[in-house]
């Protein structure tokens, strides 16, 4: 996928779903909940993927950001920098900030909004 390709899919999917993908019982980010959502990274998985991450970020979650990025599909991760800045919108922003705050993204990295 190229950065546009990715813009465009995860600004679509996080202005669709406008909610958090949440853990209520682990107080943490899903790629994938158990209510159907995924987080701005976790839309572009397959289920096997998402899972195992999900899986990876709970055993290993000690307040820290661990990274991940090894799991990723190869094409994902020569995107990583647009993949965190779509991932701290998803988890850091108002959910009614979001439409505003994937522009910005957008225009600091060239990107069509």
């Amino acid at each position: 996928m190229t950065k546009q390709e990715i813009f465009n899919t995860v600004s679509a999917h996080l202005l669709k779903q406008n909610e958090r993908s949440w853990d209520w019982a682990n107080n943490i980010c899903r790629y994938r909940n158990t209510e159907g959502m995924s987080c701005a990274v976790g839309c572009l998985l397959d289920d096997e993927t998402a899972h195992a991450m999900d899986e990876a970020t709970i055993t290993s979650y000690e307040g820290d950001v661990v990274s991940l990025s090894h799991m990723l599909p190869p094409d994902l991760v020569e995107h990583i920098g647009l993949l965190e800045s779509l991932q701290l919108i998803h988890d850091d922003e108002l959910v009614e900030c979001w439409p505003k705050a994937l522009e910005i993204l957008a225009t600091q990295s060239g990107l069509t909004p």
